[in-house]
C-alpha cells in the first residue's frame, strides 16, 4: 500500500480524490448561499420549507418510480440539508427513531433536519420537534 501510495499512480490517484472532495465541499457551500437568497427572515423561510416538503408529494414519488428510481429528494431539500449543517446547530435526537439510529441532527432557524442511517439513509424534517417530512 505505501509503495503504491508513493507511486506516480498513487499520487495522482490522492490528488484527483482531495480535488473531487474539495469540489464537493465547495458546491454545497454555494448552493446552501444560494438558498439563502430566497428568504429573508423566519415567515420567508418557513414558507420556503414548506413549499419544499410539498414538491416532495404523490406525483414525486410515481415520477421516481416511472424512471425507475426510488424516490429521492430534490437538490432543494439537499441545499435546506446543507444550509443546516454548515450554518445550524448540532442538536440531540427529535424522537424514538433518530435516537436508536445513527443520526446527524442540526437545528437551524427553529427547523431540525435529520439524516439518519440504517438499512440506508432517511432525511427527516421537524418543526418545533414535529414531524413534518420523512422520506
Amino acid at each position: 500500500m505505501k509503495d503504491w501510495s508513493e507511486s506516480a499512480e498513487g499520487k495522482a490517484s490522492m490528488k484527483k480524490f482531495v480535488e473531487d472532495f474539495s469540489f464537493k465541499q465547495d458546491l454545497k457551500i454555494r448552493n446552501a448561499e444560494r438558498i439563502k437568497k430566497m428568504f429573508t427572515d423566519q415567515k420567508s423561510f418557513n414558507s420556503i420549507v414548506e413549499k419544499i416538503i410539498a414538491k416532495h408529494d404523490k406525483r414525486w414519488i410515481d415520477s421516481c418510480y416511472k424512471k425507475g428510481a426510488m424516490p429521492y429528494p430534490w437538490e432543494l431539500m439537499y441545499a435546506l440539508f446543507n444550509l443546516s449543517e454548515i450554518e445550524g446547530k448540532e442538536c440531540k435526537p427529535v424522537d424514538d427513531f433518530t435516537d436508536n439510529f445513527p443520526s446527524s441532527i442540526y437545528s437551524y432557524k427553529g427547523w431540525q433536519f435529520a439524516v439518519t442511517h440504517g438499512q440506508g439513509s432517511v432525511c427527516s424534517i421537524y418543526y418545533k420537534k414535529k414531524l413534518m417530512y420523512r422520506d
